[in-house]
């Protein structure tokens, strides 16, 4: 009786209350200092303060006094699993992937249960890029916990971080018919809809060139730009220089893709050109996408403003992904001064490897606002188009880009035209 009620007595010590009330503040360093002074001045080996000044430490990121404190507490208590689990984690924290994996595997082999061990052991195999190792890993968590999302839900993590996205949209699905949380699957396939950078930076440059069946001047264009991705989106800053009718034009571009609300996500883009002769002065475009499950519609807004008129332009959108397909429909109406007009683009993209990889097709059919001449001079045309586009990273930082196109307009001789690009990544 006197024993319980003393463990009582010291488990409410002013000193564990303040350690305990500060950890849950995230004010790790009042709180190592506050189980540190227990262990001072109260009980050098108390069980509650060690784990608590490990675990602070660990979280302030003061590791190695975290090891030297998770070490103490498994002199004294050898069989427990949290502080092996704390110490593994501290130690995949450091880098030292070989004595997180030890450490982590000693727990899981203990409690199979423990998805927290689990979880902590797939971030290692991830962080040291361990895929052989990663694989079997999550073949025997979900063997381990049959009925759980989590393992699934760490493997498209996985997936989506090595851009292999037709398989994180796999295990995406085994995740939610376990149950899994359906704002983690929409915050997850908005990440893999919204097609995320590999890297932080990305510059890319594109030459294009246009020719005509008859005689006509060729078309000419270069593209430069530059591209910073974060974890909610992306940013670009583009420079467009054009070679149509015997004159060159420059613009400039600012663009962005945006996580919205869950399950959505924006496209935003402004290119201005002042003294442009061919180019709009000023345009303009927004677009939404919503997604629901593997399907995805979208609506969008375009403003070309030219000098002697505006041309708008409103879309709605219907895609969806086929295992390695992306398929998607696209109908666009435009309004101007002369008069309304509207199109279909039909969409097929094949991924292979990776979201990296791709070959499309794209096919279009409509009526459009042509640009005939400088000025620059509009008119409503007739259009069919198609266009094929690969592209192939041939190391994770340089990728190359190619498209053929052919293009039918009433006011032209029918039109062929080639792009060639690259990608450097960092």
């Amino acid at each position: 009786m006197f024993k319980h009620l003393l463990i009582g007595f010291l488990l409410s010590h002013p000193l564990l209350q303040s350690g305990d009330a500060a950890l849950q503040a995230r004010d790790y360093t009042a709180a190592a200092a506050a189980y540190q002074s227990y262990l001072e001045t109260v009980d050098s080996s108390a069980h509650a303060a060690l784990s608590g000044l490990a675990r602070s430490q660990a979280l302030a990121g003061n590791y190695d006094a975290a090891l030297s404190s998770y070490n103490q507490l498994l002199t004294l208590y050898p069989d427990d699993l949290d502080a092996r689990f704390g110490r593994g984690q501290v130690y995949s924290w450091q880098q030292n992937f070989t004595a997180a994996e030890a450490d982590l595997q000693a727990v899981i082999r203990q409690a199979p249960d423990y998805a927290d061990a689990w979880q902590a052991l797939a971030n290692v195999y991830r962080w040291s890029d361990q895929a052989l190792a990663a694989a079997a890993h999550f073949s025997a968590w979900q063997t381990a916990l049959p009925d759980a999302p989590a393992p699934w839900l760490a493997q498209a993590e996985w997936e989506l971080a090595r851009r292999q996205f037709t398989a994180a949209r796999s295990s995406l699905a085994q995740a939610e018919q376990r149950g899994a949380d359906s704002d983690t699957l929409s915050r997850l396939r908005t990440r893999l809809n919204r097609l995320p950078g590999a890297l932080p930076w990305e510059a890319q440059l594109q030459y294009s060139f246009d020719a005509f069946v008859a005689e006509q001047t060729p078309w000419h264009s270069l593209n430069a730009g530059l591209q910073y991705t974060f974890d909610q989106g992306a940013v670009a800053l583009q420079s467009l220089s054009t070679y149509r009718f015997d004159r060159w034009d420059q613009a400039i571009a600012a663009e962005s893709w945006l996580d919205l609300w869950p399950g959505a996500y924006g496209n935003f883009r402004l290119q201005a050109s002042p003294v442009a002769s061919v180019l709009p002065r000023w345009d303009g475009l927004g677009e939404i996408f919503q997604t629901f499950g593997d399907w995805e519609v979208s609506g969008l807004y375009r403003l070309m403003a030219f000098p002697a008129a505006h041309v708008h332009f409103f879309s709605g959108g219907l895609g969806t992904y086929l295992g390695n397909w992306y398929l998607r429909a696209q109908p666009m109406l435009f309004l101007s001064d002369e008069g309304p007009g509207g199109n279909v683009t039909l969409w097929a993209r094949y991924f292979f490897d990776t979201a990296d990889d791709f070959i499309e097709l794209r096919a279009g059919l409509g009526r459009r606002i042509a640009i005939v001449g400088a000025g620059p001079a509009l008119q409503g045309q007739t259009n069919a188009f198609g266009l094929l586009t690969a592209q192939h990273f041939i190391t994770p930082h340089i990728g190359l880009i190619g498209s053929l196109n052919y293009n039918y307009d009433d006011a032209f001789a029918d039109r062929y035209g080639l792009t060639l690009g690259t990608r450097l990544r960092w």
